[in-house]
C-alpha cells in the first residue's frame, strides 16, 4: 500500500441559538463544525510507474540511416520492471510518506449577537473563524533531499562548484560514489544519487491556513421604499497554502526554509483586511399612492415610478508577493530577498497626475538587495516574507442604476432602465506582472511594471423592456 487509509475523519457539528430577553429582539447565535476538503489527486497520478514502463526511443547512428528496419522487427529492450535504482540517478524523483493523502480538515467556529432596532431594521456583530490543515501547500519539494542549513555555511562558489575542483577539495568534500558528475550542494544531499524530491505530485498535505473575521452589518427590509444592506469586515487570512498548484502561489510556489515552515506563515495572496459594502434600492416617494404629488395624470407619468440602487464597494488592496533571489545547488528552495533602508517599494512617482504604468514602474527595484552577494560568505536567508504587507492600492468602486416604470393598462407595463458600473471610471492598477526583483539590472529591468487594471472601464447601458 503506497499510503495509509484515514479512518478518524470526524466531522461533528454543533450550533445555538438564543434569545436572552422577554422582548425576543435580541439573539445570539453561535456554532462549530469541522468538515473535510476534496484530495486534489485521487490517486498517485504517474508516480508508481518508475521501473514499470518504458519507452523505446530507437535512434539513427549517424542521422541518415533508419533506426530501425521493420523487418527485423522492434529492438529489444529490457521488459518490466527494471528495479535497478540507478536507473534514476542524477534525476528528480517522487517521493510520498505515509501522512500523504490524508484529507484536509477545516474547522468553522462563529458567535453573532444580532439586534433588532426598529421595525424591518436589524443590526448584527459576529466572530468568525477557521482554521484549515492537511492543505496541499506551497512548498512541493520539502525538505526531503535538500542540503541541511548547517551546509550553506560553504557558501554559493563551494556549492556550485564540480565534484573533484579545487573548491571542492578544499572544502573537504569528496565524491559520494564513483561516477558522481555534480555540484558540492548535489554531493552534499542525503541522498546525492536524486537531485530534488517532488512531494507535489501525491497527496502531500503539509500546508495549513486561519482567517479570523470581525463582521458587522445593518440591514433595513424593504419598508417605506427602501431596502438597505450595509456591511463592514475586518479580517485577517494567513497561510502557507495559498493555492492547489504550487506554482501558482504567491512567492512563487517554493518555501524559503523547508526546515522551519511556520516561517511560511504570512498574509494570503486574498487576505483582504477590511471591506465596507453599502447596498440599497429606494423608490422615490413621488407619484400615485407614494408620500408627494399622490396623483395620477401628467404629474404622475413624469414623476411616479422612479427607482434608484446602488452597490458601493470599498476594500483594502490585494498584498504583493516577491519572487526568488539567486539559489544554489543542493537547495530546491527560493532564497528571498533583503531590503535597503531609506527605501521604499513604492515608486514615489506613481501617485503622480501624469504618472504612466506602462513607461515608469509601480514599484522601486532599489528597495531590494540580494542576501548572498558575496558567492564566498556563508549564505543567509532573505528578511522578506513569502507575501508581503505591501499593498496595492485600494479597490473602490460604485455601480448605480436607475429605473422608471410606466403603467400602460393590464397587463401591460414598460420599464426603463439605466445602468452605470463604475461610475466615477476609477482605475485601480492590477499587480505588476513582473514580481522578480533585479536589483543589479537597474533601470534595464521590466519589474514593477503594471500592464492592466483589476475593473473596467465606466459602461452605461440603458434597457427598454415591456412586461405583459
Amino acid at each position: 500500500r503506497w499510503a495509509k487509509t484515514f479512518y478518524d475523519d470526524f466531522g461533528p457539528r454543533i450550533g445555538f441559538a438564543w434569545a436572552p430577553f422577554p422582548s425576543n429582539r435580541t439573539a445570539v447565535r453561535g456554532g462549530y463544525s469541522i468538515v473535510y476538503g476534496p484530495l486534489y489527486y485521487s490517486d498517485f497520478a504517474n508516480s508508481m510507474n518508475a521501473g514499470y514502463a518504458a519507452t523505446p526511443n530507437p535512434v539513427s547512428s549517424n542521422g541518415f540511416a533508419p533506426a530501425f528496419l521493420l523487418s527485423n522487427g522492434f529492438p529489444s529492450y529490457g521488459p518490466a520492471p527494471i528495479l535497478n535504482p540507478a536507473n534514476r540517478n542524477n534525476q528528480s524523483v517522487d517521493y510520498i510518506t505515509p501522512g500523504f493523502g490524508k484529507p484536509p480538515l477545516v474547522q468553522n467556529w462563529s458567535i453573532q449577537v444580532q439586534q433588532q432596532l426598529a421595525t424591518d431594521l436589524i443590526a448584527s456583530v459576529a466572530y468568525v473563524g477557521t482554521k484549515a490543515q492537511n492543505l496541499r501547500s506551497a512548498g512541493g519539494f520539502g525538505e526531503y533531499n535538500n542540503i541541511r542549513p548547517s551546509s550553506l555555511a560553504f557558501g554559493q562558489a563551494v556549492l556550485g562548484a564540480p565534484i573533484g575542483s579545487a573548491l571542492a577539495a578544499s572544502a573537504g568534500v569528496a565524491s559520494p560514489y564513483a561516477g558522481f558528475n555534480g555540484a558540492v550542494g548535489d554531493a552534499l544531499r542525503p541522498y546525492p544519487q536524486y537531485r530534488r524530491f517532488n512531494t507535489d505530485c501525491c497527496l502531500e498535505n503539509d500546508g495549513m491556513s486561519s482567517f479570523n473575521a470581525l463582521e458587522a452589518s445593518v440591514t433595513r427590509r424593504f419598508h417605506a421604499g427602501l431596502n438597505l444592506q450595509l456591511s463592514y469586515t475586518w479580517s485577517r487570512t494567513f497561510t502557507d497554502a495559498d493555492s492547489l498548484l504550487p506554482g501558482q502561489n504567491a512567492g512563487g510556489g517554493v518555501y524559503q526554509d523547508p526546515f522551519n515552515l511556520h516561517l511560511e506563515k504570512a498574509p494570503s495572496s486574498q487576505d483582504t483586511p477590511q471591506m465596507l459594502v453599502l447596498s440599497y434600492l429606494y423608490d422615490l416617494p413621488f407619484g400615485r399612492g407614494k408620500r408627494w404629488m399622490n396623483t395620477g395624470g401628467l404629474w404622475n407619468a413624469i414623476l411616479g415610478g422612479w427607482q434608484i440602487g446602488a452597490i458601493h464597494r470599498y476594500q483594502s488592496g490585494s498584498p504583493l508577493p516577491f519572487y526568488c533571489a539567486t539559489g544554489v545547488a543542493g537547495w530546491d528552495n527560493c532564497f528571498r530577498f533583503n531590503t535597503v533602508a531609506g527605501q521604499s517599494v513604492f515608486n514615489a512617482a506613481r501617485h503622480q497626475a501624469n504618472f504612466n504604468p506602462l513607461n515608469t514602474p509601480y514599484l522601486n527595484n532599489s528597495y531590494f538587495v540580494d542576501p548572498n552577494p558575496n558567492p564566498n560568505a556563508p549564505i543567509r536567508f532573505g528578511q522578506l516574507a513569502r507575501v508581503t504587507n505591501f499593498r496595492m492600492d485600494p479597490y473602490l468602486n460604485e455601480d448605480v442604476n436607475l429605473t422608471k416604470r410606466f403603467a400602460i393598462r393590464e397587463p401591460f407595463s414598460l420599464e426603463f432602465r439605466a445602468d452605470a458600473f463604475n461610475i466615477a471610471n476609477r482605475h485601480i492598477l492590477a499587480q505588476p506582472f513582473n514580481l522578480s526583483p533585479n536589483p543589479t539590472a537597474g533601470p534595464s529591468s521590466n519589474f514593477g511594471y503594471v500592464n492592466g487594471t483589476v475593473d473596467t472601464p465606466r459602461l452605461v447601458q440603458l434597457e427598454l423592456r415591456l412586461r405583459f
